[in-house]
């Protein structure tokens, strides 16, 4: 059985989601533009190969570009955890439930700053969050939630 507890830290993978997103994105472009950097060099003297570009830029290319697959593929995990989760609060029938937890977990917001938008006492938000989090369902997440 999941608790409300589970439910909330599985929910709030979310927003950290998102910024390990923005980081990977920032790494993926900052690799991109040093594989775009690397120029063969030339020589006009044999290689011992046959190649006339240095085998060690061949290599550091063949290194970043495979670190590049390997962190683009990291980050579709990372946005598929998160359309999963905002699938969850989207299937949330009660507007007010939905719209409470969107605030919460896809935005990040305090429950001080939620009651104040949603015109309710701070008591009362978290009513409504305790409803929300009973209407959720992530049982069927399995090993996902400890992520």
């Amino acid at each position: 059985m999941t608790t409300n507890q589970d439910k909330i830290r599985w929910l709030k993978r979310y927003v950290s989601l998102g910024r390990r997103i923005d980081h990977t994105w920032q790494e993926i472009e900052r690799l991109r533009a040093q594989i775009g950097k690397i120029t063969p060099t030339l020589s006009l003297l044999p290689a011992g190969g046959g190649s006339i570009y240095k085998s060690h830029d061949h290599d550091t290319i063949n290194r970043l570009v495979d670190l590049v697959g390997m962190m683009d593929t990291d980050l579709n995990k990372q946005m598929d955890a998160r359309l999963e989760i905002d699938a969850v609060i989207k299937s949330v029938t009660d507007d007010r439930c939905q719209e409470l937890l969107d605030y919460r977990y896809l935005q990040g917001q305090s429950f001080e700053w939620i009651a104040s938008v949603m015109h309710y006492s701070w008591r009362h938000t978290h009513r409504i969050h305790s409803a929300a989090l009973d209407m959720i369902d992530v049982s069927d997440r399995g090993d996902r939630m400890a992520r």
